[in-house]
């Protein structure tokens, strides 16, 4: 768990992100993804990530926006969009930050059923997990 009290200095960690050099700002949502409790400010920070050039990037905020502190409709809206990135890998994790969220994440239930029809298996699997997060007693699947 990151915190400015171990030495992390959240205005850099943000500055990183918007950095030109990909590797800073793999590194600053890569930090930033280890908040236990994130500001409101950074989870906003890590939605704009999700649209970085760099798809290593997108994976990690994505990963990271799986706990979003109160900051939950903006990071399931971003989500739901990044399940629809090219990449399969963004894609995954986006569904796996879903999943991570729980049942706040309701709003994401279609989406997670077309995403069981994915090209991708990894992707399918993360949306049959996700939605038995979210929706335990299975009505999600009746649809």
């Amino acid at each position: 768990m990151a915190s400015e009290s171990d030495g992390f200095n959240l205005g850099e960690l943000l500055a990183q992100l918007e950095s030109p050099n990909a590797a800073a700002r793999l590194h600053g949502a890569a930090v930033l993804s280890a908040m236990i409790c994130k500001p409101s400010r950074v989870v906003h920070v890590l939605i704009a990530a999700l649209k970085d050039e760099n798809p290593s990037v997108r994976k990690v905020a994505a990963l990271a926006l799986g706990n979003p502190g109160t900051e939950v409709q903006a990071a399931v809206a971003a989500l739901i969009e990044a399940t629809q990135d090219p990449h399969d890998g963004v894609r995954r994790r986006a569904v796996m930050a879903l999943g991570e969220i729980g049942p706040k994440a309701g709003a994401a239930i279609p989406t997670l059923q077309n995403a069981l029809k994915d090209a991708n298996d990894g992707v399918r699997t993360m949306a049959a997990w996700a939605l038995d997060r979210i929706d335990p007693p299975g009505q999600a699947w009746a649809a």
